[in-house]
């Protein structure tokens, strides 16, 4: 009987073509991998843009005598009056722009979208950043200009 010891060629083929399957099986869930993690980052851009913007916005939408002025709202652009000082939001040049200050860029689109009733006003905010899109719609404080309360006796 004959010694089978050492490697034969049909065998030696049959590992190589086995690890060349298996090394592109990996470089595939590898490549697959890193174009995830690109994506998820790009998106998590767009949700910490989201986070500072509604930070702003509910810090002057919260402040004392906010009035919403809705002679100057447009589709690009909102104006609010915040204790006698006017604060405009707008977009331009893919921007978004608190007076004069850029508070976000990267803007794919927006919509401002005002009303005001006798008794509240709202504000909406429609933004695309990047893939994330948002609407948010803020309620301003209702002011009350006169006493109603009955007095109990």
């Amino acid at each position: 009987m004959k010694s089978e010891k050492g490697v034969t060629i049909i065998s030696l083929i049959l590992y190589v073509i086995l690890l060349t399957f298996v090394v592109a099986g990996m470089s595939a869930i590898t490549s697959s991998f890193y174009s995830n993690v690109h994506e998820i980052e790009g998106d998590s851009k767009g949700a910490v843009a989201f986070s500072k913007i509604n930070m702003i916005v509910l810090n002057d939408v919260k402040a004392e005598g906010v009035e919403l002025n809705i002679d100057e709202t447009s589709q690009y652009k909102i104006s609010l009056d915040i204790g006698g000082e006017t604060v405009i939001y707008r977009v331009q040049n893919d921007a978004l722009y608190r007076n004069d200050v850029k508070i976000c860029d990267k803007i794919k689109s927006a919509t401002f979208i005002g009303e005001k009733t006798e008794y509240q006003s709202k504000i909406t905010f429609d933004l695309t950043i990047g893939n994330y899109k948002k609407r948010t719609t803020y309620v301003l404080e209702p002011r009350t200009t006169e006493d109603n309360s009955i007095p109990v006796s």
